[in-house]
């Protein structure tokens, strides 16, 4: 009984004792994105895919991503959006998240599918003037609708 307790207890420490681990792990590193040869923050861009003429993909060192737009759709800074820009104290949420910093977002108008517009006052115990600008894109209202689909088997 003793030697099965003590086989038990020392073939794992012996197994799990030869893993070396390593201390040089890399952290992840995302590719460089290139729009009309522009650097720019991925995340941060919201774009139309209909109007983007080609993506090249270089795989050397972390990677680059180099799309190429069409020249003729500008893109818009969040807060230069012709139906904001007469309004204050904004709030932006895109596809139902809230964007912490306006200023830096940019989109393509054509991407975009609603935007809705809640004054603070139709909000219920709220004293300071807010407008709530809420944005669905036109990729996420195809995911909405690819979910509203129901089959049925016969």
């Amino acid at each position: 009984m003793k030697t099965l307790l003590y086989t038990l207890i020392l073939v794992p420490s012996l197994i799990f004792g030869q893993v070396k681990k390593d201390n040089n792990i890399k952290e992840k590193v995302e590719a460089s994105y290139f729009l009309n040869n522009q650097k720019i923050d991925f995340h941060n861009v919201y774009l139309n895919t209909e109007n983007i003429e080609s993506i090249n993909i270089i795989k050397e060192g972390n990677g680059k991503v180099i799309l190429n737009y069409n020249k003729n759709t500008p893109l818009t800074k969040l807060t230069d959006l012709s139906k904001v820009t007469n309004l204050k104290n904004i709030i932006f949420i895109i596809n139902n998240k809230i964007i912490n910093k306006p200023s830096t977002i940019q989109i393509d108008e054509t991407e975009i599918a609603t935007i809705e517009i809640t004054n603070s006052s139709k909000i219920e115990n709220l004293d300071s003037e807010i407008n709530i600008v809420k944005i669905t894109t036109k990729t996420k209202q195809k995911e909405i609708n690819s979910n509203k689909k129901i089959y049925l088997r016969g």
